[in-house]
């Protein structure tokens, strides 16, 4: 079996995990907040499956990232899958040597590059060209590369997560 024909066997796989999770959501939204606490452990079980193939399909979509050139990203079952850029985080070895260097290659955006505490303002230097940071002493870390899985219906995933808030107090108050 290739590795995509793979990957879309468990992304149907995944995607039969989320519409098990969206038909026992949906009972618990119609049966009410008394038959709240009966339906809730086949929910949480049906979470925990969702959660274990979403890391199945991630893990094997890391294995086959040559499949994943172009495109980048592909469509299985109502599951986006694939790679995207990460934002990546700045870092730098000093940050008074960062301040300096942003005085004299950038001097016309030090007031929003440098804080008054004169420390370097990570949002502001993000919007700036790689070239810029290597002039300034800053690398850029963990933008390669990502795994992603998103469902498309996302509102699934905002109800389950309001699900979840809503019962930790009915946990708490049993």
């Amino acid at each position: 079996m290739g590795k995509l024909t793979n990957i879309e066997t468990l992304a149907a796989s995944h995607a039969k995990a989320r519409d098990l999770l969206a038909e026992r959501a949906g009972q618990l939204q119609e049966d009410a907040a008394r038959l709240q606490r009966r339906r809730l452990p086949g929910i949480k079980r049906a979470l925990e499956e969702v959660r274990r193939s979403h890391e199945e399909l991630r893990l094997a979509i890391k294995d086959a990232k040559d499949e994943f050139k172009r495109p980048r990203s592909r469509v299985f079952h109502g599951i986006k899958l694939g790679f995207k850029k990460a934002k990546g985080s700045l870092q730098w070895a000093s940050e008074s040597r960062v301040v300096e260097l942003i005085k004299k290659n950038l001097p016309d955006q030090v007031e929003v590059l440098i804080k008054s505490t004169e420390k370097p303002v990570k949002t502001a230097l993000q919007q700036l060209p790689a070239a810029d940071l290597k002039k300034l002493g800053v690398s850029i870390v963990g933008a390669g590369d990502e795994v992603f899985v998103t469902a498309t219906d996302s509102d699934l995933d905002k109800f389950i997560e309001a699900l979840l808030e809503d019962t930790s107090d009915y946990e708490s108050s049993s």
